[in-house]
């Protein structure tokens, strides 16, 4: 990996400040680092120079499936430096290294842990309204330029290198997205609030709360309907499982999501339940298309995740088998292919 140097000239560093809310044309924050995992520390953002900042997490499948494609984009671009800050989750054992190191060359650029729900996920992420990962930053002369999905970072970049980059014509599109995107962080909190009662032991509270939201958001009705399933797998498991056998008979896509998600939620805690985990996927399975590649690319990480190797191949391969080998697929393709060559390497 091509190293950068320590920048050691303050005064050509832009560190940056907190903001309510940032976006495109916004002063970069100030970078915020419990542990610098891979390559040399950054410490601000020098004067001329271009950085890629990309948020992940080690239970995020796009993410994940997004690396791989990074590393490409940043060996086209050497004097970028990018850095990938992992956020929304807890570096448990050096959960985090464990997962860089097991990456390797597919992960080529600069790593850090900036922690789960503070540093860069508050002065970042949270005021430029960006609610999910992976999310990319562009920043040059320690101003941000473009915020969006690494997967579509090439073209940008290009512009922003060239000086051609139109910073006000993409603010006007981003703040639409960002006051979307601001509603739904305030209801994730509402939910967020509802479900530490819920955690905490108060039940009925916590209940009463995800009413109060839907009487007040009836446009949440499937986000709560979301949390009421995964507090029905902890309440009552037998009846948890034949809701999610009536899912999948449903066959309708937000019930399909529904299982899917919580599955790779369940393989991606700690203590995750890996019997309901098998269970959900399966019943995303059964009740969805064949070809739906969404579902097979689901399936594929979660019984990677379940040490399922076997049906870890068969499902990459069906997702394989699933998605038409065009120019907008490549990427998607060319990940998939290199897990699945992994994961027979596991086997044998």
């Amino acid at each position: 990996m091509k190293a950068l140097l320590t920048l050691a000239s303050a005064a050509l560093l832009y560190t940056g400040a907190v903001a309510k809310d940032i976006g495109p044309g916004s002063p970069a924050p100030a970078l915020s680092i419990k542990s610098w995992i891979k390559g040399e520390p950054i410490h601000g953002f020098q004067k001329g120079k271009v950085y890629v900042v990309e948020f992940w997490a080690t239970w995020c499948g796009p993410c994940i499936e997004s690396i791989p494609h990074i590393t490409e984009i940043a060996h086209k671009n050497p004097d970028v430096s990018f850095l990938g800050v992992s956020v929304w989750e807890d570096d448990v054992k050096g959960s985090v290294k464990k997962f860089v190191d097991e990456m390797g060359a597919k992960m080529d650029y600069h790593v850090a842990y900036s922690g789960n729900q503070e540093g860069m996920a508050k002065t970042w992420l949270e005021p430029a309204a960006q609610n999910g990962i992976p999310t990319s930053f562009i920043i040059k002369n320690g101003m941000i330029q473009w915020i969006g999905h690494p997967m579509s970072i090439e073209a940008p970049l290009a512009e922003v290198k060239a000086g051609t980059f139109d910073v006000k014509k993409f603010q006007v599109s981003f703040a639409k997205r960002a006051e979307k995107s601001r509603a739904a962080m305030a209801l994730n909190k509402d939910l967020s609030t509802a479900s530490d009662l819920f955690t905490a032991g108060k039940r009925a509270e916590a209940k009463e709360k995800l009413n109060a939201i839907l009487a007040k958001r009836p446009d949440a009705a499937d986000q709560v309907e979301n949390m009421r399933f995964h507090w029905l797998a902890t309440e009552d498991s037998k009846a948890w499982e034949l809701q999610a056998r009536a899912l999948a008979q449903s066959k309708k896509p937000q019930a399909i999501q529904q299982l899917r998600s919580f599955a790779l939620y369940e393989v991606s805690k700690e203590k995750g339940d890996s019997h309901s985990a098998r269970i959900a996927i399966e019943c995303a399975l059964s009740g969805s298309e064949a070809a739906d590649t969404l579902t097979l690319q689901y399936a594929a990480i979660i019984y990677e995740k379940l040490n399922e190797i076997a049906l870890a191949i068969e499902y990459t391969s069906k997702f394989l088998a699933a998605t038409p080998d065009t120019p907008e697929n490549a990427e998607i393709r060319k990940a998939m292919t290199a897990k699945k060559i992994n994961l027979e390497a596991l086997k044998h």
